[in-house]
Order: structure tokens, then C-alpha cells, then sequence
């Protein structure tokens, strides 16, 4: 691989370009909203949450450890705005289920291979695929 390329690799793969891209996409989405209504009201804490979410899921997608504090963050934000607008099972869905499941994964994929090294990421096979679907 040349210099150019693991230059490359290695801002595809930092928690600052996924953050960037989630900025982008969330600013896409937004401005379909807008259009689609003619207004859009925008609160900070679901920007960031979506930001956020956007940066968790490319960050997974590229297998990097750093998408589990971002989504440990993105949880917060959208489970404080839902406290704030009363949202209350949205609340409890993010508090009670997204966020120790973000923690819960980020141990499993820290520490649960063998003898409690990273866990290496595979694919599933045609039955797993079969069981789960």
C-alpha cells in the first residue's frame, strides 16, 4: 500500500471524518425536511444526536472501536431531548436499551474473544443470516 493510500485509509477510518459526514448528511436531511414542509424547526441536541448517529454507524460500518463512545454519546442527546419534550418511552427506549447495550458491545468487542482479547469481526454465514432475518 503507498503513502497516498494509508493517508487515505487512515481518514477514512478517524472518528473527525465521520463526524464531518454526519454533519453533511444531517444537513441533507434537514434540507429535505425543509423542503418537503417549508419550515423546519431545529433543536441542538437532535442535530448532534443526529450528527452523531450518522458518525456511529460509519465509524461501525469501517469496524473502528471509536464508534461506541459516539453512540454512547448520540444516545444522551436524543434521551435528553426526549426527557425535555416529554417523550417518555423514547426516553426509556434510548436510557433503558440503547445506551447500556452501547456499553455492552463496546466491552463484547473489546474483550470478547478468547482468553478476553479484541473479539474479531466476521461475517455470518447463510444460516445465521436464515436465523436472524
Amino acid at each position: 500500500m503507498s503513502n497516498v493510500e494509508q493517508i487515505r485509509e487512515e481518514a477514512l477510518n478517524s472518528w473527525h471524518f465521520a463526524v464531518g459526514l454526519g454533519i453533511v448528511l444531517a444537513g441533507l436531511s434537514y434540507g429535505a425536511a425543509y423542503l418537503m414542509t417549508g419550515t423546519y424547526s431545529l433543536n441542538q441536541l437532535e442535530l448532534w444526536g443526529v450528527i452523531l448517529n450518522y458518525a456511529c454507524v460509519w465509524l461501525t460500518a469501517r469496524e473502528r472501536m471509536s464508534c461506541w463512545p459516539i453512540g454512547i454519546l448520540a444516545v444522551l442527546f436524543l434521551g435528553v431531548l426526549f426527557w425535555q419534550l416529554g417523550l417518555y418511552a423514547s426516553l426509556a427506549l434510548h436510557i433503558g436499551y440503547f445506551l447500556p447495550i452501547q456499553f455492552v458491545g463496546w466491552y463484547e468487542w473489546k474483550y470478547g474473544g478468547a482468553g478476553r482479547t479484541q473479539l474479531q469481526i466476521t461475517t455470518m454465514s447463510n444460516r445465521e443470516w436464515l436465523l436472524t432475518a
